[in-house]
């Protein structure tokens, strides 16, 4: 999903096309802060990052971002026991306080991240841009 966007001009990259978070700056700066906050949460942390694409403005310093909190994603992941997945985990966001087991909260999180990456190609074509293929099945095929 990377890919497409970096090859965008600053201007369409910041350019508001009014979604939930703006324009493809905005939505990608979402997805980034989200798996932040809930990596923090399943390593029992407190989430602390909040960052808006004016504190994030060129598409080389999310990617940057991004490739960091990959990298800690796929560590902890490498680490975890069916035992852990079920285990509940308790969180607070702004709605209140909340428990669930562990392999719930990923599954939301790959939702949640699939359903902005949807926005973001819409976003691009809109601009012309042709953008990744973002199905399942061609992530399974190595395509």
């Amino acid at each position: 999903m990377l890919n497409v966007p970096e090859t965008l001009a600053p201007e369409q990259y910041e350019v508001d096309h009014r979604s939930s978070h703006g324009g493809i700056a905005g939505t990608l700066m979402h997805i980034i802060v989200a798996h932040e906050y809930w990596l923090a949460r399943w390593l029992d942390e407190a989430p602390s990052v909040t960052h808006t694409p004016a504190e994030v403005p060129a598409f080389a310093d999310a990617k940057m971002r991004w490739k960091g909190v990959e990298k800690k994603l796929v560590e902890f992941i490498d680490g975890l026991t069916d035992e852990e997945l079920a285990r509940p985990r308790t969180y607070k966001s702004s709605k209140g306080e909340y428990s669930l087991p562990l392999w719930q909260a990923m599954q939301h999180l790959a939702n949640h991240s699939t359903y902005h990456r949807g926005q973001i190609t819409t976003m691009l074509r809109q601009m012309g841009v042709k953008p990744a293929a973002t199905d399942l099945i061609v992530f399974y095929r190595g395509k």
